[in-house]
Formats: C-alpha cells, sequence, structure tokens
C-alpha cells in the first residue's frame, strides 16, 4: 500500500529515517516541510505516524489507501521562556526487544546556528499524542487550531478496527483532511540527553547495561552518536540517588576523518560496535578501558569498564 498523500502533502517530499511493528501499529518516524508553520514560512518539523498493521484502506474514499494513517510532531528542545528546538530528526534507535523507548538524533536547519542533540521518547506519549485532539485550519489563511471533540466522528478515526473497508465515509473523509494530531509528542524528561554546537549528528546506536554494583541494581544508558565528520560521541545516561536523570559525555573517537557516518551496529555477541562511511568500515571494541582511560575517575564513569586497584589500570568491568 503506497504513502497517501492529501493536497495538503502534496511535494513535501517526507525524508524517513526509521520504523518500527509494535503491536497492532506499525510507527513511521520522518521529518517535512511543516504545513502548519507554513503562514510564518518553511520550516522542516520532525514526526511520529501511526498506522494499523489490518489497515488494507477504505471502500470508495481512500480505497488503496491508508485509512488509519496518524502523525503528531516530535518535541526535541531546551526548554525555557522561548524553547531551542532541534526540529530535524536526522536518525531512530531501538533498543531490541525493548519496544518502550525511542532514541533519536535531531539537529537545527543547517542554514542558522547548527547545532545537534539527542532526545528519547516514550512510547506511552506517543500514544497520548494520538489520543488526543487532532488539528485543523479552517481555511488556507487562518491559524492551526485544535478541532471541536463534538467535530470527531465515531468510530474514532485512527483507532485499529477488524476491516478499514467498512468504515464510514464520516471517518474516511475526516481522517484524509486530519491526519495531524494536535499535541507534539514530548520527550523525556523534558531535555535532550546531550546537546553540542557546530556538530552535526547523523546516525544513533543505543545499549543498556544493568550492573550489580554493592547490591544496587544500577541501570546506564550508552549512545554511540555518529556525526557527518567521522566523529563517534560517547554518552552514559543514569538516574542519581535522588531519582534525577543525569548524562556525561564519556569520550570522542575519531572513527571515520573527514567521511560521514553512514550507519552503525551494536553487536553484544562481538562485543563491539560496527561503524561505515562510504569507502570505510570498522570495528570498535566497545570495552576499549585501558587504550582510553589512564586514571582512575575516568574509567569508572564508564559503565563498561572498571578500575584494577592492583595493577593500577582500567578494565572491562566485572563485579567485585
Amino acid at each position: 500500500m503506497h504513502y497517501h498523500l492529501t493536497a495538503a502533502r502534496k511535494n513535501k517530499k517526507p525524508n524517513f529515517v526509521g520504523s518500527f511493528d509494535i503491536g497492532e501499529h506499525v510507527f513511521f518516524f520522518f521529518r517535512e516541510t511543516a504545513v502548519e508553520y507554513i503562514n510564518c514560512g518553511k520550516s522542516i518539523y520532525s514526526r511520529v505516524a501511526r498506522v494499523c498493521k489490518r489497515d488494507t484502506g477504505g471502500k470508495n474514499i481512500l480505497s488503496q489507501n491508508w485509512a488509519t494513517y496518524l502523525k503528531a510532531r516530535l518535541n526535541c528542545s531546551i526548554a525555557g521562556e522561548f524553547p531551542f528546538y532541534f526540529n530535524e530528526i536526522q536518525s531512530i534507535y531501538k533498543i531490541p526487544n525493548d519496544n518502550t523507548h525511542f532514541y533519536g538524533t535531531f539537529t537545527t536547519s543547517t542554514n542558522g546556528l547548527i547545532g545537534s542533540a539527542i532526545c528519547s521518547f516514550h512510547i506511552d506519549s506517543i500514544q497520548d499524542a494520538f489520543r488526543g485532539k487532532f488539528k485543523e485550519q479552517a481555511t488556507s489563511s487562518s491559524a492551526w487550531l485544535p478541532v471541536l471533540t463534538n467535530k470527531v466522528p465515531e468510530p474514532r478515526p485512527g483507532q485499529c478496527v477488524n476491516d478499514t473497508e467498512t468504515l464510514p465515509d464520516t471517518v474516511l473523509n475526516f481522517i484524509r483532511s486530519h491526519p495531524l494530531m494536535d499535541s507534539a509528542v514530548s520527550h523525556q524528561n523534558e531535555r535532550p540527553v546531550f546537546y553540542k554546537r557546530d556538530t552535526i549528528l547523523i546516525k544513533l546506536v543505543v545499549d543498556k547495561l544493568r550492573i550489580d554494583f554493592l547490591g544496587l541494581d544500577l541501570e546506564f544508558i550508552i549512545f554511540f552518536a555518529g556525526s557527518n565528520d567521522g566523529r563517534i560521541y560517547k554518552i552514559v545516561q543514569w538516574t542519581d540517588t535522588d531519582d534525577i536523570t543525569q548524562s556525561s559525555l564519556l569520550d570522542i573517537l575519531d572513527v571515520t576523518p573527514g567521511e560521514p557516518i553512514q550507519a552503525m551496529e551494536i553487536s553484544k555477541e562481538h562485543k563491539s560496535l560496527y561503524v561505515t562511511s562510504d569507502h570505510r568500515i570498522k570495528q570498535i571494541d566497545l570495552y576499549m578501558c585501558s587504550r582510553r582511560y589512564d586514571n582512575c575517575l575516568r574509567c569508572v564513569r564508564d559503565p563498561y569498564c572498571g578500575w584494577d586497584k592492583d595493577l593500577n589500570n582500567c578494565k572491562s568491568y566485572v563485579p567485585g
């Protein structure tokens, strides 16, 4: 089934960065020209869209087109009186066997102040946005506003049904003209995991570690973010004793100098990170402890590593 573009979406050419099959839905992550901003100029926004797996289109209206397609804006920003937005999603990652979190790299538009951020999103926040109000523009010159609840037909557009060809025309007409949700999907902790000026982060892979430390069950999330100049930024995130989420830049690896990183993958089996650019492929040891850290303080900040007091060097972490 092809991607349906209504008149409002023609020539917008979405840039898709990833999709995931979860439960009864497929989720798509992409960036596109923001129709809701068009009266103020041209801007690119990041989106997550949702389609029911059993969607076979409508009977007459939306025949051969999705009848459950909804989309919402993804908010990756630094909070403040005037929030600073990283509007353009570049990559999205989901840890295998974990359907609750999505991690993405986002950039500013490249014709102003350049910067990048990593933001995380919980599946509940995404589903909340799709349960919320729809967005509409009454005329081509009016502002985009939430649709009044009494104007939304039944069954609610976008919900999964056994056979989409049985959906009434009122529902199909509504979803054709109202694919956009009013609320944006908020990122976790109301702030990015990491952000940096003058850097364009284009790829991301994420690993999760559980460590038993002095009887405490600690969880660490390690981010490997690849840049357009061949560097990998290694960031760790954890929750402190006050239940506040913290993050820290651990290391910067110059992997494919001068060449944008095109793909990355983690292999837990080989304890390696695989990185490709247009002309190179590299295998990097996840546990680069002795080669990267020469003192105890830097060593123990990395969840993969631990300091050996007897030998005075940094080694792969083992309990004790």
